[in-house]
């Protein structure tokens, strides 16, 4: 692959190594003004953005891959667009899951000063409750409190694992 020729690289690549000169930017600049704000809507908007793209692709290749090798077994029709809403709407769920997420730890973490099982817990319950929301689940409140609780135990459970990993037990 010859260098300086854009064409040849890999999309992802190029999307990953884009979105990290943005987020060193993005953070130099948060480092000269530290304000809460400032960092709480970065913290949402990179995870929501970067949540939501992978989810797009990710969707998209596997709806791709499964369609076409069924296809190929006759066992589904040829592969049909993507522009149906279900890959989208799926994005649209894990970038909010995921923003919302982001800018509570953000906040919680900068508050406390520290990031521990409370934090992630709350994190996690906050975003179920507004996933739920968006997605229109009903019962709307039910709903909301079992999301909540699921990603408050599915995100309290990730930081543990984390922080034993990292421990090298």
């Amino acid at each position: 692959m010859a260098k300086g020729n854009k064409c040849n690289e890999n999309p992802l690549t190029m999307l990953k190594t884009n979105c990290k000169k943005i987020e060193t930017l993005c953070k130099k600049e948060l480092a000269k003004h530290s304000s809460l704000l400032l960092e709480t809507a970065f913290a949402t908007v990179n995870s929501a953005i970067t949540t939501g793209v992978y989810s797009v692709v990710f969707d998209g290749f596997t709806h791709y891959a499964y369609t076409a090798f069924m296809s190929r077994l006759r066992l589904v029709t040829p592969v049909e667009p993507l522009t149906r809403g279900k890959c989208l709407m799926s994005a649209r769920n894990y970038a909010v899951l995921s923003g919302v997420d982001a800018g509570i730890t953000c906040v919680l973490t900068r508050v406390r000063g520290e990031n521990d099982i409370k934090t992630a817990m709350v994190a996690g319950f906050g975003a179920g409750v507004v996933a739920s929301l968006v997605r229109g689940d009903k019962p709307a409140a039910a709903s909301a409190i079992m999301f909540g609780v699921m990603f408050a135990l599915i995100k309290g459970g990730i930081l543990k694992v984390q922080e034993k990993s990292s421990r090298g037990v």
